[in-house]
């Protein structure tokens, strides 16, 4: 088999290899990046949707422990709608984004995820009382006569009191409610030792060395093979220069193509995947217009970083196969000259082969 042949065959394996690595190395820059998932979910549409769905219904389960006929549920969910807001919201996603990292960095080795009821607690104690209070009392209706007696928080508004004194009534009554609060809400509850056990594996000192080395593991093989392509292919330096740019630019425009289509089309990309992911189960999974938005808007986000990666990388790699291509281009070829003597003795003009 000649040298050009096995070449040849070298470059036909290469191909996926190099798009495989590059883009598995423009992921990598980022896919264990912290900063990069609490900035993809500082969204204000998100936050405002979870507000809105089971997450507050579970919190307001936690804040009042079952105890239905000691509150207004209406009232109850008017005046925690002044302390959950989504800048709280925000921070215990941060919170236990922050808590899965450290788990992955070494820096911890369980994962204990939760709702964290401290900062709502503090709250209720301190410069929110009088929101909540005001906000309980101005959802609740006159009373009836049929409501539960003595209830740790005001159920209706009775006829022998304004709301002024009935927000006092309430200030008073917040301390003991306040003291029957859990300080967070376990969301690792339902998993299993077993399952933790295995999560601990992600703290690990291998794990912790095969995401460090992630990206010489994407790029080592690549970088062999192709050296041995311009090695095996080319016989001079400006054949090795040629070999080496063609075997780079094609893998290198595909990647850099792939980018800029999933860029362009990131908007119908995403929503498609979003709604294909929610679906997925065989039935409609129950989510609120703004809830789909702002998930629709985070996939955007994360699609975004994707096909700046592979660009950014297919940009760098085409760049470089063009370079060592004009290099290859520009170099004349060597002479072989060869000096052929005549009859005489006399060396003759030397003649090009």
């Amino acid at each position: 088999m000649c040298r050009r042949t096995f070449a040849l065959i070298l470059v036909i394996l290469f191909i996926p290899l190099a798009v495989v690595s590059l883009g598995g190395a423009s992921i990598s820059t980022w896919v264990l990046d912290r900063n990069f998932y609490t900035g993809l979910l500082d969204n204000e549409a998100l936050y405002d949707a979870l507000l809105n769905s089971d997450i507050q219904a579970e919190i307001q389960r936690s804040l009042t422990q079952g105890r239905t006929g000691d509150y207004s549920a209406a009232a109850f969910t008017a005046g925690i709608g002044t302390i959950l807001t989504p800048a709280y919201m925000r921070e215990q996603v941060t919170q236990n984004v922050n808590a899965i990292f450290d788990l992955v960095e070494g820096k911890s080795k369980t994962l204990n995820l939760m709702i964290d009821l401290r900062p709502i607690k503090n709250n209720l104690s301190d410069n929110q009382q009088i929101a909540f209070a005001t906000a309980y009392v101005g959802a609740l209706s006159a009373c009836t006569g049929s409501e539960p007696a003595n209830p740790a928080l005001p159920v209706c508004i009775p006829s022998d009191k304004s709301a002024d004194q009935l927000i006092s009534d309430i200030r008073e009554s917040i301390p003991g409610f306040v003291r029957t609060i859990p300080d967070t809400i376990p969301l690792t509850q339902g998993l299993s030792e077993k399952d933790l056990a295995g999560l601990s594996v992600l703290s690990s000192g291998p794990f912790q060395t095969a995401i460090s080395s992630i990206l010489v593991a994407c790029l080592l093989p690549m970088v062999i093979l192709w050296l041995m392509i311009g090695f095996v292919g080319g016989t001079t330096f400006r054949g090795v220069l040629l070999w080496l740019g063609g075997s780079l630019l094609v893998p290198a425009l595909f990647v850099l193509l792939i980018g800029t289509g999933v860029r362009g089309g990131v908007s119908q990309i995403t929503g498609e995947a979003v709604e294909i992911t929610l679906n997925s189960g065989g039935q409609n999974v129950e989510l609120s217009p703004e809830t789909r938005a702002a998930l629709v808007q985070i996939g955007q986000s994360t699609g975004v970083k994707v096909a700046d990666g592979l660009t950014n990388y297919g940009a760098i790699a085409t760049g470089a196969a063009v370079v060592l291509l004009f290099m290859g281009v520009i170099l004349r070829p060597r002479e072989n000259q060869i000096t052929e003597l005549d009859m005489d003795g006399v060396p003759d003009k030397p003649k090009r082969m």
